[in-house]
């Protein structure tokens, strides 16, 4: 389990508290998760039909498509 939450936390999934042994899901708004997060939503739209495998997008498009701000949209693609 102390081997799972550490890859976890690694990879920016989960976050350590400061002052104790608790573990809890990285803030949306840390530039890790965010672009995880984003990834994961144009994956999804691609696995679901709603965006077409192949649909060439430009940032600003997949920006507003999963609603982030255009350097994570950039990093998501």
């Amino acid at each position: 389990m102390d081997v799972a939450l550490d890859r976890l936390i690694d990879e920016h999934w989960l976050r350590r508290d400061e002052s104790g042994p608790d573990v809890y899901v990285q803030n949306a708004d840390h530039p890790a998760m965010a672009n995880r997060l984003a990834h994961a939503t144009l994956t999804r739209k691609i696995e679901d039909g709603t965006l077409a495998q192949g649909t060439e997008l430009t940032v600003e498009t997949a920006a507003g498509l999963i609603g982030t701000d255009t350097q994570t949209a950039q990093q998501a693609l």
